[in-house]
Parts: structure tokens; sequence; C-alpha cells
């Protein structure tokens, strides 16, 4: 690596543009990168160094990291374009300017595509009947830039007069047969066009249709640009070379495609696809292959002399200034930047596909801002252009476009032939090369709405992962099912099968007793806590014989689960199963008073859909091979009790419903964004070395796959680890990886008390300096606030640890929280969810209902909520909090625990609402601060006294025709002498005469009337 690469990236060039990008500090990017650099991981500097990274958090460490990462690799790019530039040619000093100041990829792109050799196209044709001499006159008399070259002329002169002074000559017979007979056509049309304008067929810029570059889909066979008729340039769906007004069909759609029934004439400007043509390298170029056979009439007419024609060869000319002007990479960059700043997208319906629309229909015909494109609106449209149904555009003003082109090639537009150039470049932007740019733009444009989509789907995984747990205590885990029954699972504390059974509650059966008794001999065999069912069909029905169940065996004198029933056919324990303590059999007699009870067993509902995930992977099929796919769901079901965490880590994200649109963003970007979140969980919760798969260990800061497997293959030989100080002995665990994965492993019963705090081993040294001058032990420190409490923890300050690094303020406080509540997990307690029992089918719902749900997912216009009931609620985005939010993500996260009203059932639909902030207290003043208050719906709002109560006015005030105090009433709106000011002095006795919110006083009321 070269000085000039070894400079690029360093961290001192890297940090600007990424801390400029993530508004950060410039300094501590800079230090980051330097720990980045170094193999420190992201949740290692959070953890332990946070001295070193100033306010930063952990997402942003991880944001630094990602950036960085990309950083490189375009770094990495660059260079490689320049080696391959070298080694065509000696790089001049714009190609090399262009170089060193591209920003992105496609940057880069149009710098590669601009040295690279030109295909043989209308522009190369039009060169070989030498009109490349009238192209530079064109250049020397309407521009000053630089492809006007050593060639001078006049500024007056008459693009007619120059083309009459070089005219075409007519190709050799028999060359390019197939080129040249699409271009004689075009060149014929073109003729026509411009010797009438008002009989051709050419695209008219109307007044009520344009101010912009626009495709119409309806108009064909020529451009015409005038000053006079439009503000703006249409190109047609139909015209088949856009730069050379040749006839044939083309589609200015930014991800247009060939039509399959183009002519062979309009084979050369036939749009070879965006979608799939953005990232290649011919996407601008690129034509189909020709018609099969040709037609005869055409083919013997071409070998006949072509008649000269000044405005032909304009024609032809106009071809070479765009395919000239579009390969200037200055241009290409400053017209891109143009559509992302100030251009427009518009949605069309394809034809044919109105009745198909559907959803899409509200998407269509609506003009957006390309800045201000919001990521769900965005995905929305593309997933429409998936679906075949709708149509994308991409268009730009014409007044800001021409202004771009003038600056970057200087062309002066009062001349006539830089009006000739003008017109070539609309032209040019109507074709192949415009149909190029914006490809270019819209990959740009799609990551970063990609990136942003991204962001918004990883916040909706993190509270997953991070839920609650149950923890390592056994559970039964139930799948549902109607004929083939309901399968039983029992996992111990470490999630293990150990025994399961079949029972037949529902139809056709309705074995509902018998169930009943094996579900309670299961729970007291093995000393279940808590009963997990999911939320298949039938899974109410379940919960609620779970909890009959339960109920009735704790009920005095019940003989349920005490023998009533033999096990079902198919029930076996688990060979091999060894039961834990916790699931020994009672030696308590049946019924009697010393029987274990099972009031304290709990029933949850569980997710069926991440069950069936799990239970339809390969990794599942290779754990548990003897199981089929009913009893696999319930053993998911049970495990993401116990650990969401490690279950959640077992299955794809992406197939998880995270987002609205998260099937239309990058998928590559999407796996790899989503693993990054299910580290850092990772990292935040701690795992235990003795138990983790190697799954999980690889997920550990510091700890490869190859590692991972190494631990455990080493646990398996020589038993669980006794202390962290143990990982000292597997192969491969030394230096920078022990430093990074030390302080996450945590060792239950180790020998070291600290081995199961998150204190790293680093800092041991120091706690059992400040234990021993405190007179106690470490194991007398740990998990005593009182001891702690008494330690003088300041002194250690600044005390460099075994690694060297100092002791920190934030560094020492997480040692003393660790000291106060070892081990303590971040994820909040586990709370068990219960829904209403009155609830049992949709039929029961009611307006006005107040009940507890968990949001399931959500969507740019609300959260989606689980009652219990197959159906889910809709709590809309304005009826989740109080003030205003932008989306829903700001109120609420996936899982987390809600409490609503019902607000609108729709039986038909079998749909229904909901609102949060029913039920939430009402903000004191006007709202959230610094928004507006939400207006409340029609349906909603009371009486005028009621909204007056609600804003806290005047108790006092009566209804409008009775403020007779006030004086005359004014002429309305047209009043201009009171309006705005003070009213009149109230009557302050009136309150007493108010009654059910209005005052009625027949004296006044007589008295105006007199006065009338």
């Amino acid at each position: 690596m070269d000085a000039d690469m070894s400079a690029a990236l360093a961290p001192e060039a890297l940090a600007p543009p990424i801390a400029r990008d993530l508004g950060l500090p410039e300094a501590v990017v800079t230090g980051v990168l330097r720990l980045l650099a170094a193999g420190a991981q992201p949740a290692f500097l959070a953890r332990f160094r946070p001295e070193r990274i100033g306010s930063l958090e952990l997402r942003d460490l991880e944001h630094v990291q990602a950036r960085a990462a990309q950083a490189v690799a375009f770094e990495l790019r660059r260079e490689q374009l320049r080696q391959e530039l070298s080694a065509r040619s000696p790089i001049d000093d714009e190609v090399a300017q262009l170089l060193r100041t591209a920003r992105n990829p496609a940057e880069l792109e149009d710098v590669r595509l601009g040295g690279r050799k030109r295909k043989r196209g209308p522009a190369a044709k039009a060169r070989a009947r030498g009109l490349g001499v009238l192209a530079a006159k064109l250049w020397a008399c309407g521009s000053e830039g630089t492809l006007r070259g050593d060639a001078s002329g006049p500024a007056d002169a008459d693009p007619l007069d120059l083309a009459t002074q070089h005219p075409s000559r007519p190709l050799p017979r028999g060359q390019g047969k197939g080129p040249r007979k699409g271009e004689a056509k075009a060149v014929a049309e073109a003729e026509a066009q411009a010797e009438s304008a008002d009989q051709a067929e050419g695209i008219e810029a109307s007044a009520d249709q344009a101010d912009g570059i626009e495709a119409s889909a309806d108009q064909a066979d020529g451009i015409e640009a005038s000053a006079d008729q439009a503000d703006g340039i249409e190109a047609s769906a139909d015209q088949a070379d856009g730069i050379e007004a040749s006839e044939g069909s083309t589609e200015e759609s930014v991800e247009g495609s060939p039509e399959p029934s183009a002519p062979a004439d309009a084979a050369d400007e036939a749009d070879p696809g965006v979608e799939s043509a953005a990232a290649s390298d011919d996407a601008a170029e690129a034509a189909p292959n020709e018609a099969a056979e040709a037609d005869p009439e055409t083919e013997a007419d071409e070998d006949e002399p072509q008649t000269p024609s000044p405005e032909r060869d304009l024609a032809g000319a106009r071809v070479i200034v765009a395919d000239e002007a579009f390969h200037v990479p200055s241009l290409i960059r400053r017209l891109r930047d143009l559509v992302l700043t100030d251009g427009r997208l518009r949605a069309t319906m394809v034809p044919g596909k109105k009745d198909k629309g559907g959803r899409y229909a509200k998407l269509a015909e609506r003009i957006e801002p390309v800045a201000k494109l919001a990521p769900t609106h965005f995905l929305g449209l593309c997933r429409g252009e998936r679906d075949g149904v709708l149509e994308l555009h991409l268009e730009v003003e014409v007044e800001p476009f021409d202004a771009v082109c003038d600056e970057v090639l200087g062309i002066d537009a009062s001349r006539p032939c830089g009006a000739q150039l003008r017109q070539a470049l609309h032209e040019g932007w109507m074709g192949a090369p415009g149909r190029a740019v914006r490809a270019s733009a819209r990959k740009v444009l799609k990551a970063r709405i990609d990136r942003q989509a991204i962001a918004e789907i990883c916040e909706a995984y993190r509270p997953l992962l991070l839920a609650p747990a149950l923890g390592p205590r056994p559970v039964l885990a139930i799948e549902p099912g109607f004929e083939p029954g309901c399968r039983l699972a029992v996992l111990d504390p470490d999630g293990r099968v150990v025994a399961h059974d079949t029972v037949y509650p529902l139809q056709p059966k309705l074995q509902a007793p018998q169930a009943k008794a094996r579900i309670v001999e299961l729970c007291r065999e093995h000393g279940v806590t808590a009963i997990a069912v999911t939320n298949a069909n039938g899974g109410r029905d379940v919960e609620r014989l779970c909890r009959d169940a339960i109920r009735e065996a704790d009920a005095p004198g019940s003989q349920v689960g005490e023998g009533a029933a033999a096990p079902a056919e198919g029930a076996a324990p688990v060979e091999g199963a060894v039961p834990t303590e916790s699931a020994a059999p009672t030696e308590a007699e049946p019924g009697s008073s010393e029987a274990p009870g099972l009031q304290e067993v709990i029933v949850v509902s569980a997710d069926a859909d991440a069950a069936a995930l799990f239970a339809s992977s390969r990794a599942a099929k290779q754990e548990l091979p003897d199981m089929d796919a009913p009893l696999r769901r319930a053993v998911s079901a049970g495990r993401r009790l116990q650990d969401p965490l490690t279950e959640l880590a077992k299955i794809d994200p992406r197939k998880l419903g995270l987002g609205q649109h998260q099937h239309e963003v990058e998928q590559e970007e999407l796996r790899s964004a989503l693993e990054q979140v299910l580290v850092s969980s990772f990292n935040e919760v701690g795992v235990d070395p003795n138990r983790a798969s190697a799954d999980v260990l690889a997920r550990i800061s510091g700890i490869s796959h190859a590692l991972a497997k190494a631990i455990v293959s080493h646990r398996e030989q020589h038993g669980p680890l006794r202390s962290r100080q143990a990982l000292l002995d597997i192969p491969g665990v030394a230096g920078k990886a022990f430093e990074q994965a030390a302080g996450f492993l945590r060792i239950e019963d180790g020998e070291h008390a600290l081995d199961r705090t998150a204190i790293h081993p680093e800092r041991y040294g120091q706690v059992i300096e400040m234990a021993r001058e405190a007179g106690v032990t470490v194991d007398d420190l740990v998990g005593n606030p009182e001891l702690v409490a008494r330690l003088e923890p300041e002194r250690f300050l600044e005390r460099p640890g075994a690694s060297g690094e100092p002791l920190g303020r934030a560094t020492l406080d997480a040692i003393l929280e660790q000291l106060r509540q070892p081990g303590t997990d971040p994820r909040p307690p586990f709370e068990p969810i219960e829904f209403e029992h009155q609830l049992q089918s949709f039929e029961d719902l009611a307006v006005g209902m107040e009940l507890t749900g968990v949001v399931t997912h959500l969507a740019t216009f609300g959260a989606f909520v689980n009652v219990g009931l197959p159906q889910e609620g809709l709590v809309h985005v304005s009826e989740l909090t109080h003030g205003f939010i932008n989306s829903p993500f700001e109120a609420v996260h996936v899982g987390q625990r809600v409490r609503g009203r019902v607000i609108e059932v729709t039986p038909e639909r079998k749909r229904f609402s909901m609102s949060l902030r029913a039920l939430q207290p009402r903000p004191e003043g006007k709202g959230k601060p610094g928004g507006k208050r939400r207006r409340k719906p029609d349906g909603e709002r009371g009486p005028r006294g009621d909204r007056d109560r609600d804003r806290g006015g005047d108790k006092d005030r009566g209804p409008r025709g009775d403020r007779d105090d006030r004086g005359p009433r004014g002429p309305g709106k047209g009043r201009k002498g009171d309006r705005g000011g003070p009213r009149p002095q109230q009557d302050k006795g009136r309150g007493s005469d108010r009654v059910l919110g209005f005052r009625l006083d027949l004296s006044e009321l007589a008295e105006r009337l007199g006065k009338e």
C-alpha cells in the first residue's frame, strides 16, 4: 500500500466526513476510529472505555464503525479505478480532480464510464457520415466550454448555413445495414419535423402539462422545445431515438424497459431496463438485438443514395453533441445532484392495470419532492412498480436543467448555435443518456431511503430481543390443535425437552377432563412454573382450559391430576433426560396437604408465527430431528418464554414482521444491520460460556466462530469452566480476544465472586484492594450494598488497571453498581400479561371496553395490538398519545404492553380500532411542549361548554347567544374595530345564574326585545 493510500485510510482522513454525516464531534470520532483500528469492538468501548468515547453511545459507535467500513471500501475502489484508468492511458488533470472529489460510488462510476470505449450507436453512425465536423462547429459557435476544443466560429452563425457548408456523406453499401435502416428512417422523420413544426407528430410542451421534463405515453415521434410553446420538455414513450427524433418506442420512466414488440428501427434507443441496469456498466448505451428479419423493401431503399438535407444533418449533429455532453463526468454529477435536490417523483398507473391497482391507486398521479420523500412512501411506490402496477418517473424543471448545462458546458443560449446545443441536450435527456443519469440518481436515492428504513426496522427489532425473560425455570409449552391434538412439551431450566405428550381437549374429541388431568400431572411432576400456549387457532380455549385446570387442582379435595388419567397415546418421556432438582417428583402423597401447590403457575400467550419460523428452519430439524413440526413449535414457544434473546437468535430476523416495507430494502444491508443489533443485545445482556451454544458465543465481542466452537469443545471435554481465568487455557483465547470478551462472559457458579458480574478482569485487582481497605473479603463485598456504601472509591480514580488503562469516573460508577447488584439483567422484569377473560370472540367486543394487549408490529399509520383475539386491533398514530408524533416508533415499540379503549368496531370486516391516549392523563397546557395540540375527531367533541371546560377557560361563560353583556353584536368577520382586542368587562356575578352550562334570564331578554 503506497503512502497516498495509507494517508487516505488514516483515522484523521476518514473522521471528518463521518463526523459531518452523523453530527458527532470530529475529535471524538477520530479517537474512536483509532480504537477500532486497534481491534476494539463497539460493545467493549461502550462498556469498559467510556472515558475514551466522550458522550457517544453504543449505537453511535456502531454507526461510526459501519460508516468507516463503507469509507474504507470506497477508498479501495477509488484506488482500483485509478490504477485501471492509468493502465489505459495517462490520467489528465480533469480526471484526476474528479477522482479526488468523488463522494460516492455513483460518482466513481461516472469517471469510469467517461474513460470507457464507447459502443457503436446513433452517435457513431452520425460520425461515420461525417457529421462530426458539423457538431464541432455547433460547439465552437454556441459555447465557450471545454467541448469547444480548438475550433472557432462566429457567434451569430446560422446552424442551417453551417449544415449546408458541412454536408454529410452517405455510408458505403452494405455497411451497418441494421443501424443504417433505423437511422435513415429517424433522419427522415427529423427532416419532416424540421420542415413543418405544425404538421409533425412531435412532442409539444403544452402550458397545461409541464413545467418540467416529462414523459408522455400518448405523444410520439419527435421533440419540439420552442420557447413560445412550452415551459417544459416532454419525452414520448413512443419515441425510439429520443436524441434523433426517430420513430419507435421508449419509456420516460426512470426504470424504463424495452417494449418486446419494438420495431427494428427503434432498436438503437430501446431502454435496457434500469431496475437491473442501474448498477450495470452499460445502462446508458446497451441496445437490444435487432429483429431477425429485415423488411426487403426497406433494405432495397437503403442501397439508394440519401437526399442531402441540412435539417437531417443538424439532427445527426445534435446526436453527436448529446453523446459528447453526457460523457462529461462533471455534467453527469451535477445533473444527478439536481435530480436529488430539486427533482420530483411522479407515479402513474400502468395502462390497463387500473382495475388491478387496488391499494396503489392512492399513490398514482401524486408528485412528491425527491428531497422530502418519506421512506415508507417511496418503498411503497417501489412495491407497486415491482408488482407491475405503477410506473415511476423522475422529473426536473427546465430552467435549472438549462442553468446547470450552461454553467458546466459554457453554452450561450442567445446564439443560434447555442439554441441547437440546448435542443440537443433536451433530446439527450429524454433518450438513453438521460435515462442513465436518472437511473444513477434513483440508485443513490434508493440507498439513502434504505438507510433510513433499515434504521427504523432495527429499532423495532431491538425491543423484541430485549423483552423480559422468565429465566431458567421449568416450562410447559402447548401447541393447540384440533383433530391432531394439542402437543405438550416440558422443558427443563436449560431448555431441554424432558417429556412430551398429546391431548385432545378441542373438537372433535372434546376430551377436556383428560387434558386437564394430564396438564396438572406434568406440572406437578416436573415443577413447572409457567405454561406457554401459542396463539394459534384454539389458543384462547386452551389458555382457559389451563387456568381452569390449575384452579381446580388447587381446590381443597381436588383429584385433578392425581392418577385421574393415564398418558395419552404417543406420550413419551424424552430418552436420556435427567430430571433436574426442581423437576424431581415430590415425595408427598397425592392429595395431602404437603403436595406442591400450582397457584404460582402462570399461563401466558406466545407468538405462534415466530415459533413456526423456527420449527420450519433447518436448524430446528437438526436440533430436534425426532420431533414433528407441531412439537417443535411448542418447544420454540417455551424456550422463547425462558429467554427471548437466545431463541430469536435462531430465526432469520428478515422473516419477522418488523416493518411495513422491509422486503423492499437492500436485503444484505438489512441482514448486516440486524445482525449488529443482535450482537449488541447479547453483549448488553451477557452470556454464560457453560450454557451458551457456539452461535451465541460467536456474537460476543472478540470471539469468532472458530473460537466459539473451540470453547464449546473444551467444555465438553473438560467440563464447565470454573472461572474467567480458565478461558486462557483454551487455544486461541489470549491477548486481544480475551480482553474484548472476558467482561461479557458470566460464570454463575464460578470460583471467583466477580466472575458473575459485569466487572472486567482487568479491574479485579482494584476491587480486591477496595475490599482489603474496608476490612472485608470480596465475597462479602459482592451483593452487599451496605458494605459498598462504606468504601472510599475516589481514592482509586486514575489508577491504572491490569491493562494500564486509568480508572475513570464512569467506569468506577459501573463497578460500584455491579458490586451492589451483581449480574443484574438489563432487561425489564418479567410480568405475565393476562387478556380479558370475558373477551372470548370478536362478537364480545363493544365500543368503550378497556383492554390490555401487546404491540405486535408497527406501520406508518399506527400500531397493531394483540388483545387475545385472532383479529388484532389498530391504534391509529393520532390515538397513540396526546402530543404530535411523526411516527408510531416515537410512542410505542414492538412487544410493549399497552392498555387502550375500543373506539370503533366493524363487524362485517372483522376489524376494530383502539385508542391509547383515551386512557392517558391529559397534559397540562396546550398539549406536548413544542408541538401543537391534536384536534379531537368530530365523534369525541362535546358541546361548546364542555370544550370550554377542557380548555380550562372561563367556567361561567354561557352560550354564544346569551353573551349580551358584550354589547351589540358586530358585523362579523368584516368588522375591524375591536377584533383581537380585549373584551368588555364580564359580570362576575353571572356564575350564580348558570344552570347546566347555560343561563336564561327572561328580564334581560324582554329588555332587549323592547329596545328593538
